[in-house]
């Protein structure tokens, strides 16, 4: 009895999942999120990758999105990734790599940002304190 409602509980989590998921996509230079126009956006590629989403009202630049190689262009064990919040002066670096739209949806899991493509101050000084790796203040350069 004790597996079956084990069993019940994870396929109720996993559907629940599914169907709250939110799909992000990157088209036409425009961030959709569930086919919702959220942001504007731009890809640049000169030495780094860089990912700037812009107000869809304002055509402000509000989040940039960089990988960085940590001045290693060969060696990739130390690459990271910089996410800056341009109008609350606020940024974080994480050791990871993801797509582009993998820290879309990672910002709305956190609610930095929301459906409406606002963001959330209280949300993203908390996602600074709980994953911000402070790699360059560690970097000897």
């Amino acid at each position: 009895m004790h597996s079956k409602s084990f069993l019940f509980t994870i396929i109720l989590f996993c559907s629940v999942s599914i169907l709250f998921a939110q799909t992000v996509e990157l088209k036409k230079d425009e961030v959709l999120l569930d086919d919702k126009k959220i942001f504007n956006y731009k890809i640049v590629s000169w030495s780094v990758y860089e990912l700037h989403l812009s107000s869809i009202e304002t055509n402000k630049e509000v989040i940039m999105i960089s990988r960085r190689d940590n001045e290693t262009p060969k060696f990739y064990d130390d690459d990271y990734v910089q996410i800056k919040f341009l109008q609350l002066g606020k940024s974080l670096e994480v050791k990871t790599d993801r797509p582009w739209k993998k820290f879309i949806q990672w910002l709305l899991e956190n609610e930095a940002i929301d459906n409406a493509g606002n963001i959330s101050e209280p949300k993203v000084d908390l996602l600074i304190k709980n994953f911000d790796e402070h790699i360059t203040s560690r970097t000897i350069r």
